[in-house]
């Protein structure tokens, strides 16, 4: 049998010699699929492909997501920013990193011109944090709501203390560590922004209204257990209910009482 490399009959270019055309490809999606991409993975990271013994997998989006697998170090992932927003979103990550409620930046790919093309954090899941899956809205919601300490909710009210609204708080993207889920990570800041005018103030009011009645397993009605933080939130949800509500002067007022009690 001839061993001279042949065009390849799935058009994919893995570096090795092909066989007869008969015979099936030897080659699997992860290794051909990697050495299509060396050069692309090469380009978003050259010092994650230096480091010996690391495995480099693709996402499940286009090119979005490079996981580093590596052991022995620390577990970091890759996320590609959106060209539009990549410099707000790495400034987010890296404030909420720094306050303990989100993982750590650690590095920031550019590209020739200079723009942010993505950026490496902690892995949180290789340290022991875990989200919730989309389609067990209870768990997630018990966990946010009744934890003890309230650990789902002071981060998130961190988050809002500290000038930023998530925009999409669910259970993938809080992610609890802990026997009693008292360590918590917020990650997913994909629509995540600085609250810096009256229509960022109006995103975090409806963030909260949908958070509260979504989340709360009372539907935001007040229960005779609430802790101050849980009440908070379900009081600021009938404020921000309010149609005449001033959503700035609110939002000035909620500040306050938040950073009271973290």
């Amino acid at each position: 049998m001839s061993t001279s490399k042949k065009k390849c009959v799935k058009g994919l270019d893995c570096g090795m010699s092909c066989i007869s055309k008969s015979k099936k490809c030897t080659q699997s999606y992860e290794q051909t699929t990697l050495k299509m991409l060396e050069d692309i993975t090469t380009a978003i990271n050259p010092v994650a492909r230096k480091r010996k013994g690391e495995e480099i997998l693709l996402g499940d989006t286009d090119y979005g997501k490079i996981k580093d697998t590596r052991e022995g170090t620390a577990y970091k992932e890759f996320y590609e920013t959106d060209r539009k927003q990549n410099s707000s979103e790495v400034a987010i990550a890296s404030e909420i990193g720094k306050i303990g409620i989100g993982p750590k930046v650690l590095s920031v790919t550019k590209d020739k011109e200079g723009i942010i093309e993505g950026y490496e954090m902690e892995n949180l899941k290789k340290q022991g944090y875990k989200g919730t899956s989309s389609g067990d809205e209870k768990a997630f919601n018990k966990k946010l709501w009744n934890s003890p300490g309230d650990s789902g909710l002071r981060a998130i009210a961190k988050l809002h203390t500290n000038g930023i609204y998530h925009g999409d708080i669910r259970g993938p993207n809080v992610m609890f560590k802990g026997k009693n889920n008292e360590d918590v990570k917020i990650v997913g800041l994909e629509y995540a922004s600085k609250i810096q005018n009256e229509s960022q103030i109006a995103k975090w009011a409806s963030e909260i209204k949908i958070m509260v009645k979504s989340t709360d397993p009372n539907g935001g009605r007040p229960a005779v257990d609430d802790t101050p933080i849980r009440k908070l939130y379900k009081d600021y949800n009938m404020k921000l209910s309010d149609r005449n509500a001033n959503y700035q002067k609110v939002y000035d007022e909620f500040q306050k009482e938040a950073a009271a009690l973290l």
